[in-house]
């Protein structure tokens, strides 16, 4: 099997990380191909977890978000 440098991958039903970080970023995608986007989005907001542009499912929309969310939501 080839390396591959990348943050998280997975191959059939095995997922594996590159270290802490990027094991919460491979949970998300991990939650988002099991439970679909908008549950990852759910987990993703109550974690609040947005360390890059990614963003699963529309909860990140919600009224109630810190404003340094919502700051970067506004391209600020």
């Amino acid at each position: 099997m080839a390396v591959q440098e990348t943050r998280f991958t997975h191959t059939g039903h095995i997922w594996t990380s590159a270290g802490v970080s990027a094991g919460m970023d491979m949970t998300l995608a991990f939650i988002a191909d099991i439970a679909g986007e908008r549950t990852a989005g759910e987990v993703q907001r109550w974690a609040e977890y947005y360390p890059d542009d990614r963003r699963y499912g529309d909860a990140h929309r919600a009224n109630e978000l810190p404003a340094y969310i919502k700051d970067f939501e506004d391209g600020e």
